[in-house]
């Protein structure tokens, strides 16, 4: 009788783990349809983030988001997106459907750049993640474990399942992007003071991911011509 309590226990338990995991893991499955493209979402904490960098070329009103070689991107203040293209990553083709586009901040700024529902990632939704994630090493949780350029100290664990991964920027002035392979660069939503400057003067907050950093790394100072990533977060009821 014993015997059998103690199997059925196990049972009972192992049964419990399971519905236990596939709760934690019910958010992760869900997908998000836009502009033709489905992305994988990933569950951190409260929030719900895409594990995929956008790609859209459509805002959600269904108005078409003009690309770096339509507009004024060095002075303009129209939204906008690039894909990155130098000499050592030369194919457009490759580096959107890895990376993603490359958008100006002008783009962000719409309101309209991420799918109903959905916000492109704001200051407190970085430090919320941030602070979940212990800070110092965040970055290390977040970035995949390949693309990057080695650093033995500051690689990758994915353990989030976030998949950061370094798709460069696109300089404000003239067609160049950098740091592909060494950096990730996130636009968000919130205008931060840039204390560089003299005067002080109000720009939009980026975050940056580096190759040889474990730690995410706010950046004040970036003019909202710039090209970044962009990584969404699921609204909150």
């Amino acid at each position: 009788m014993k015997s059998k309590t103690k199997i059925s226990t196990k049972i009972l338990i192992a049964f419990c783990l399971i519905f236990l995991i596939a709760s934690c893991d019910k958010s992760n499955n869900e997908t998000v349809n836009y502009d033709g493209y489905t992305y994988q979402t990933v569950q951190i904490g409260n929030q719900i983030w895409m594990k995929e960098n956008l790609r859209t070329s459509k805002y959600n009103n269904g108005n078409s988001i003009p690309s770096d070689q339509d507009v004024d991107w060095a002075h303009g203040t129209t939204g906008a997106y690039a894909i990155y293209k130098d000499s050592l990553f030369p194919d457009k083709v490759k580096n959107e459907a890895k990376y993603g586009k490359l958008y100006n901040w002008h783009a962000v700024n719409s309101g309209n750049l991420a799918p109903k529902g959905w916000h492109v990632a704001t200051k407190l939704d970085w430090e919320i993640l941030d602070k979940f994630l212990g800070n110092s090493i965040a970055g290390k949780k977040l970035k995949t474990k390949d693309t990057w350029e080695y650093d033995k100290d500051a690689i990758g664990t994915n353990e989030t399942r976030f998949s950061a991964l370094p798709g460069g920027n696109r300089s404000w002035g003239g067609d160049t992007f950098y740091d592909m392979g060494k950096v990730a660069y996130f636009w968000t939503n919130s205008i931060v003071t840039c204390t560089d400057t003299i005067p002080p003067i109000k720009y939009p907050l980026s975050i940056a991911m580096s190759w040889d950093a474990k730690n995410i790394t706010p950046l004040y100072c970036y003019r909202p011509n710039f090209g970044m990533s962009v990584r969404c977060v699921k609204d909150q009821k």
